[in-house]
């Protein structure tokens, strides 16, 4: 959600919380004059001894005594009493803070329209507070006609600049600029406009906490003028874009949230009545609760064991060096990660072997045995710190089709099989899919190291029904 804004009325709106207009600019030299290659125009909330030290830090890539005959930067900050000054100077087509210095085209800052939002595009303050930002483009202004090719055009790709960067080490023309005018790096190749423009929100949303039901967010600024909304809305499970199931909404800092489903999207906003929404953020209440609620079971886990040695031994069982094997803590934490996402199991250990009851014939083994949340499917589980042999996939396979054979109801129960191995990357079987193919009920999942990896960013997300139905898919529930 991003408001869309001319630059003048933002101004008009945060002018009294501003205190620093930040010009950085460079330029070109060529026969017919001094141009404008690029330029950033900030309207800043910190003080001018602040903007100009944060100036200093970005020009000083060149050093102290660089001199160039082909481009200049100017680095210039004004209090935000010069602001009709500083826009009448772009209006007559020159740059401020340097006295023949052209811009190539009559620009009207306040006509520009902007786009408010937390999330900037291109300029480098991502981290600080809203703002309404705007490009002007080459292709939308009448060119003066001393300016026969676009200078930024030129500053990129001019030999002599190339080489003046290079003897200082520089060897990103690009990447240089971006830094001394502290445009964003997301903005790569050859920029697209040559005045970008940022008007900083002196308000802003710095984050959203649960208590037991009470959603509340922490603000910052000059809130006088703004309004903070709080939203619940359940979309149900086929996400945001479908029609909302339930939803609850009032003005404030805080609200008791009725609906405790995880996929419940929680959302706060901050707008002004004469710009709209400048700040917003949404999360589901699965990511913002903490992870005592979450989930206990892998909350008492952590006070035991730290998260980063239990994924290190699933990651890496090779290299745990104790007492007990390697394989038998390999199944250990398995059983861990088993339980932390809801599927309760037992380590079988010394009665891993499935005999015949009459003969003692070892028909199999299984290293751990799973129940899905509803107990309607069976998870047959075998640990491996080697990649799995097709023997051992048969012989778990084999496993299955045997106790699959003595229920007496064949519909009462489903069995499948997963096996978590230490190899880095398996491609035998069900690697390819996140869960069981339901064509082939048979084919076991494989849990190698690139899969588990990605279960335990999932368990950090909280998303456990998600790691569930790698193994259980959710047509079965």
């Amino acid at each position: 959600m991003n408001t869309r804004v001319l630059i003048g009325e933002l101004l008009r709106v945060v002018k009294p919380h501003l205190r620093t207009i930040d010009l950085r600019a460079l330029l070109f030299h060529d026969q017919k004059g001094l141009w404008n290659s690029i330029a950033v125009l900030r309207f800043r909330i910190d003080l001018p001894n602040r903007i100009q030290k944060e100036q200093k830090q970005a020009t000083a890539v060149l050093g102290t005594d660089f001199k160039s005959a082909v481009f200049e930067v100017l680095a210039e900050n004004w209090e935000m009493s010069h602001l009709n000054e500083i826009l009448s100077v772009f209006a007559e087509g020159k740059i401020p803070g340097h006295a023949s210095a052209l811009l190539g085209y009559k620009l009207d800052i306040g006509a520009q329209r902007a786009t408010v939002s937390r999330t900037h595009g291109f300029l480098d303050c991502s981290d600080q507070w809203p703002a309404g930002e705007c490009s002007v483009l080459w292709d939308n202004q009448i060119k003066e006609p001393g300016l026969v090719q676009d200078p930024q055009y030129r500053l990129q790709t001019d030999e002599v600049v190339v080489h003046e960067l290079s003897i200082r080490g520089l060897t990103q023309t690009t990447a240089t600029f971006q830094r001394i005018l502290g445009i964003s790096p997301r903005q790569s190749g050859p920029w697209v406009a040559n005045v970008y423009i940022a008007v900083e929100v002196p308000a802003r949303i710095q984050e959203m906490t649960l208590s037991g039901r009470c959603l509340s967010v922490l603000t910052e600024g000059d809130l006088k003028d703004f309004v903070v909304r709080l939203s619940a809305a359940n979309y149900g499970e086929h996400g945001y874009d479908c029609e909302r199931i339930q939803s609850q909404e009032r003005n404030g800092t805080s609200f008791q949230v009725n609906d405790q489903s995880l996929s419940v999207i929680l959302e706060a906003t901050m707008a002004h009545p004469s710009v709209g929404v400048i700040d917003l953020h949404r999360k589901t209440l699965r990511e913002i609760l903490p992870v005592a609620v979450a989930n206990p079971l892998l909350w008492a886990l952590n006070q035991f064991c730290s998260l980063d040695e239990f994924g290190n031994s699933l990651l890496m069982p090779h290299e745990v060096s104790e007492k007990k094997k390697p394989q038998h803590r390999y199944e250990q934490h398995v059983s861990w990660f088993l339980s932390c996402i809801g599927l309760s199991n037992i380590v079988l250990g010394r009665f891993e072997l499935l005999k015949a009851r009459k003969t003692g014939v070892e028909m199999g083994s299984v290293d751990i045995i799973a129940v899905s949340p509803d107990r309607k499917r069976l998870l047959l589980v075998d640990c491996t710190l080697n990649v799995p042999k097709p023997e051992e996939i048969a012989k778990l396979t084999d496993v299955c089709l045997r106790l699959a054979a003595q229920l007496e109801d064949k519909n009462s129960v489903e069995i499948r099989m997963a096996i978590f191995t230490g190899a880095h990357a398996f491609s035998g079987y069900a690697n390819e899919a996140p869960h069981f193919s339901l064509e082939q009920p048979l084919q076991p999942i494989i849990i190698d190291r690139t899969r588990m990896k990605e279960a335990l960013d999932i368990l950090q997300d909280k998303d456990y029904e998600r790691l569930c139905e790698w193994f259980f898919p959710p047509k079965h529930y």
